[in-house]
């Protein structure tokens, strides 16, 4: 089967677990306890990174409630390849309900832009996306001199079921499966990009949640 098609399949199954997900929970209740997350993202991040109302803003892989929700007076670009199912079959999206986010629906391998951003934000996604090469690429591109790309996602502690999972796709909805060195040497291929800070915000028995904060130098 080839990689294209699990993307596919991933995609839906994204989808419909979005839509159980939220089929008890009011609109409201949803947004606030999201906003609550973030902010208490926020504020682990707070001495590495300090946002302010002119800064530009990429909300990479947004889903219909990523960090745009916490940030209603900057300027907001926000890109998923799911964003005009989310808005048709979920009634708790609408873009609508943003006027400062620019919504575009695309995958992030196809995402390009002559805009740069001061904060790039990839939360949960990287290991979703079917090149992730690519998509390493295009957010560096898209990232100012100087500005910061923080990304997360759930790493393998364990290097042989790292390997299992990755060669039997026992998790559908995350086709991408790396350790914590394994997507640092990923981005690593990217040398205008630094590491600054990586922390485990979550452990797990199979998997800790880790966020990466790189920095954008200007060097090729």
């Amino acid at each position: 089967m080839s990689k294209n098609i699990f993307w596919r399949i991933a995609q839906f199954f994204e989808i419909r677990w979005w839509k159980n997900y939220l089929s008890a929970k009011e609109k409201e209740d949803y947004y606030s306890s999201k906003k609550k997350y973030w902010d208490d993202v926020f504020s682990m991040l707070s001495d590495t990174i300090d946002i302010n109302q002119k800064d530009t803003i990429l909300d990479a892989g947004c889903g219909p409630a990523g960090i745009f929700i916490n940030f209603p007076q900057n300027k907001i670009t926000a890109v998923d390849p799911l964003l005009d199912n989310y808005e048709k079959e979920l009634n708790h999206f609408s873009k609508s309900d943003f006027k400062n986010v620019q919504f575009i629906n695309s995958p992030l391998e196809e995402y390009k832009s002559d805009e740069k951003f001061d904060f790039i934000f990839c939360l949960n996604v990287i290991n979703h996306v079917e090149r992730i090469g690519v998509v390493i690429q295009n957010l560096a591109m898209s990232l100012k001199d100087g500005g910061k790309l923080i990304f997360s996602v759930d790493c393998h502690h364990n290097n042989l079921l790292q390997k299992l999972f990755s060669t039997l796709k026992f998790d559908v909805l995350h086709p991408v499966q790396l350790t914590s060195p394994g997507y640092k040497k990923l981005f690593s291929k990217q040398k205008s990009l630094k590491l600054k800070r990586e922390f485990i915000y979550k452990n797990g028995k199979i998997f800790d949640y880790v966020f990466f904060i790189y920095d954008k130098t200007g060097e090729v």
